[in-house]
Order: structure tokens, then sequence, then C-alpha cells
């Protein structure tokens, strides 16, 4: 049996336990193809707590700072025609917790995180939502969410391009996002958004005798950044755009500190959709489920489920 820690790491509703959730309920019911969990998990409790506000159509409460979520899986994971049992240990920690070790980062280093060094690929959960950039902005959701299952090849985006109104009224028929006043010298000093995360990576690459822009093997560590609420953006832009333009400072870092082939972006709706719209919440509870979306070289690849990630962490691109 292979076993495998992936650290879940994100700020302050950034979608980690709602992803959890619903990966929990998606194992419960079967429905996400080719992986089957083998037994309950000893803290089946604490899966419980975030699976049962999805159950009722609603999000899982805020994750208090202080907690600290050790969750093992055993999974069967079938990759091509043979199925491989996996010890999965998912690390969750609080989303204030990474702040709070940005600001306290010479006392705050527990034994619970210093022990995130041991683990084999990392989750780092962003919400454009959150993100300042222009290039955020500019990915905000105009167009329904595309059938799951399927590729979007070149050629469908760019008929989906030629559908915006851009294509007719000229690049300006699209609103622009308010620019942020110029900065002043007495004007308070603003933390770019990710560096505590990327302060996270540094520390963690440094107790794994990792110098800086040193990249490790390839294949002994993944970095998945999953966008979290990918329901709310436009569906022609793909993840690997959003973190581009969306998230520049962490793609230059994982670029930079990462073999290129073991970063991969992914665009992940955990539920499907908006679960306070009263009349998605309807159609959530007669089908649960959410959707995940990546880049190859053929376009866009939509799966009804939350588990493409997890795929590709644990086995790379097969």
């Amino acid at each position: 049996m292979t076993r495998v820690r992936i650290s879940i790491l994100g700020g302050p509703g950034s979608g980690k336990s709602t992803f959890i959730g619903s990966l929990a309920d998606g194992l419960d019911r079967r429905a996400i193809d080719g992986i089957n969990r083998y037994c309950l998990p000893e803290n089946a409790s604490v899966l419980r707590q975030l699976t049962d506000p999805l159950l009722d159509g609603r999000y899982p409460d805020h994750t208090a700072m202080s907690t600290r979520t050790l969750i093992d899986l055993e999974l069967d994971v079938r990759v091509r025609e043979e199925v491989t049992r996996v010890k999965l240990d998912l690390a969750d920690f609080g989303g204030e917790q990474i702040q709070h070790l940005f600001k306290n980062r010479t006392t705050s280093w527990t034994d619970d995180w210093q022990a995130q060094r041991e683990a084999s690929s990392y989750c780092l959960f962003v919400q454009l939502d959150q993100m300042p950039t222009s290039g955020a902005a500019t990915l905000k959701r105009n167009s329904p969410t595309q059938p799951r299952g399927e590729h979007r090849h070149a050629e469908q985006l760019a008929s989906d391009q030629a559908s915006q109104p851009e294509s007719v009224y000229g690049p300006g028929a699209r609103h622009e996002p308010d620019r942020p006043p110029p900065a002043h010298s007495d004007g308070p000093v603003l933390v770019p958004k990710l560096l505590d995360l990327i302060e996270v990576l540094q520390f963690i690459r440094h107790h794994r005798g990792l110098d800086p822009a040193e990249r490790p093997p390839p294949g002994t560590q993944r970095v998945a950044v999953l966008f979290s609420a990918w329901d709310r953006f436009d569906s022609t832009f793909g993840p690997e755009r959003a973190l581009r333009e969306g998230a520049p400072l962490l793609a230059d870092y994982c670029w930079a500190n990462f073999q290129p082939e073991d970063v991969m972006a992914f665009g992940l709706s955990a539920t499907g959709g908006d679960l306070r719209d009263e009349s998605y919440r309807k159609r959530y509870l007669s089908h649960p489920g959410g959707f995940s979306v990546r880049e190859d070289s053929r376009g866009l690849l939509h799966r009804g489920d939350v588990a493409q990630p997890l795929r590709w962490l644990l086995f790379g691109d097969v």
C-alpha cells in the first residue's frame, strides 16, 4: 500500500473545508469515477461535520483558527487498468493560521506545522475574488458553466470568444475594474495577497534542505493550485490563465521553485454553483456534487467530480 501525505493550505474563506466535505460526500455516494473508499477513517466524525451541512444544501461552518485536522483515508484508486490502494493523509489547518504564521514567523512554527515538510504534495487554495489584480477581475464569470466531463477544444473556445461583447463592439465593451488609488508614503503598508502562503511554502522547502530557487527532483513534490468557486468565473478562460494573470506572484514563485511538470492549476467548484442561491440549492439537493477543470494539449478538461486534482497529485499525468 502506498502512503501519501497531502497538505492543504489556504487562507480564510478559500474553500478548503467545502472541498474536503464534497470529496468525502462523493466517496460516500460512490460517485467518483475510479476512486473508492476502502474503509471509514478513524476520525469519521470530523468528516461528518463537513458533509452534513452539504447534505442540507449549506456550506460547512468556517474552520476555527485553532483547528488542525489530519484526515486519513484508505482509497482504492484505478489508474489505467490497475487498482492501487493508497493511504492518504490530508492535513488541514484553519485559514487564519496562515496569516498568523506570516505575522509571527519567529514563534508560531509549531511541531504540527513543521511536520508539513514531510508532505509529498500540496493543495494551495486560492479565491480569485480575493485577488486585487486586474487580471483576476477580467476572469469574472460572464457566460454559463460548460457541460461537465468533456474537453473544450480550441475551435470551441474560439467560437465562445467570438460571442463575447468585445468581438462586436471592441475591447472597450467589457467593464474594466476600477484601478486602486495610488500609494502614498504616509498610507498603510499592504502585504501582497498570497505572500503569506508563499512564506509557508518557503519555510517547508527550507526544512527539506532546499535553497531558494532550487527545484526538487521531478515527481517528488507536486503542487496543485486550486481556484475555488470556479463557477463564478468565465468558463472560456482556463485555470492556467487564472494563475498567470490572477495570481502572478504565486505563478512566478512556483515556476522558480518547483519542476514545471509538477505544478498544475485547477478550477474547482466543490458544489457546482452557489448554495446561497435558493434555486440552485434545490437543484444541488437533487443532484449533489461539484466539478473541476484543468488544461491539457487538447483544451479544457471538465470532470463532474472534485477528485481530479487528487488524481494528479497522486499519479501525475497518467
